[in-house]
Order: structure tokens, then sequence, then C-alpha cells
């Protein structure tokens, strides 16, 4: 079995065998095949875009070829991204990612979404702190950053509640809608780093 290991400021990250993470009421595991249509039923709800730069998914195809890019990176260590199946429905509500790895602050950025039918139930809180806790733990990260658009209410009190600071404000255009963004940039540091 080939494991992929990439190493980050003397760490080594392997993200296979893929690590699966169970929590009360979700299991956090690799996108499959068979998510392809609750990935979809996400991918083409224009909430999902509201605060983000991308555009909704027009057909299934597109929704494919996310998947299957979003596989590529996890096998190429450049992020890993995990979905969110809930174990009562067993289904894929969402997903949660780790990107942007910087070697020298030994830091990754968050990337989250979720089906808006699973809004205010906590399923996102749950997935956040097992995701916390695997960064520190397990990839010995020093810290998170999220970047979150400021009118994003939901996605700000998730970080905070969380234990997120809030540490700056970048504005920005999109690449892809043209629009004009506001981030607050969100940080988690590990315990013990200053």
């Amino acid at each position: 079995m080939d494991i992929l290991e990439r190493e980050v400021s003397g760490l080594k990250f392997s993200f296979e065998p893929f690590p699966e993470i169970r929590t009360e009421n979700l299991i956090l595991r690799e996108l499959r095949i068979n998510d392809l249509q609750d990935l979809y039923e996400m991918r083409k709800d224009p909430r999902m875009n509201l605060y983000v730069d991308n555009t909704i998914d027009q057909n299934i195809n597109e929704t494919l070829e996310y998947l299957e890019r979003m596989n590529r990176g996890v096998a190429l260590g450049k992020w890993i991204i995990w979905g969110l199946e809930l174990k009562s429905e067993v289904r894929l509500i969402g997903t949660i990612s780790i990107w942007n790895f910087k070697k020298a602050e030994v830091s990754g950025e968050l990337g989250y979404g979720l089906d808006f039918r699973y809004h205010k139930k906590g399923y996102m809180t749950e997935a956040l702190k097992a995701i916390i806790d695997y960064s520190f733990k397990t990839l010995e990260l020093k810290r998170l950053l999220a970047y979150t658009e400021i009118r994003n209410r939901s996605s700000i009190a998730l970080l905070e509640r969380c234990g997120f600071k809030k540490t700056g404000e970048l504005e920005e255009k999109g690449i892809i809608t043209n629009l004009n963004y506001v981030m607050a940039i969100y940080q988690l540091k590990n315990k013990g780093e200053i």
C-alpha cells in the first residue's frame, strides 16, 4: 500500500489511508461516488454561494468533476476534505476541509459547507470541533485560519462558538463572480502557541 506523506515544517501528513472520524451524529469520511446526488443537491442551491466567490453547479457532471478534483487533491497532499455523513439518515449533508497549508506558520485554512436543510442543528459545530482536534493533535498544526464574509453571521457564530478569534478583515473582488467581498479573518491557535 502506498502511503502519501507530505512534509510541512518537519511534520509528515499522511492522508492514506483516509482518516475517518466519528462523532456522536456524524461520520467524517472520504467523498465517494455514491455521494454524487447529495453533493449535487447542495452545490446547485444558490444559498450555498451567497458569501463565496463561486457559482452553482448547473448539472451533475459539474459536481462529478468537483468530487474527482477534491479526491485528486487529497491524493496529492494538497488538502484534505471530509464528507459529513449523517448517521441517522446515512446521507451526505456537508463537507469540511483543511487546505492552504503554510509551511512557515505550520498552519492550515478551513473550508466548510452544510446543506441548508441541516442548519441550526449543531452538526457543523460537532464536525468543526472534531477537525480542530485532528488538526492540532494528529497534524500538529500550530494554528487554523478561516475566512468568512462579514455578512455570514452563521459562519461567524460557528467560528466564535469553537474558540476562533477575529484578527482582521480583508477586502477582495471575486475572480468568478466579480463581486466585492469583505472577509473576516479568524484564527485559532493550538494550546501552548503564543
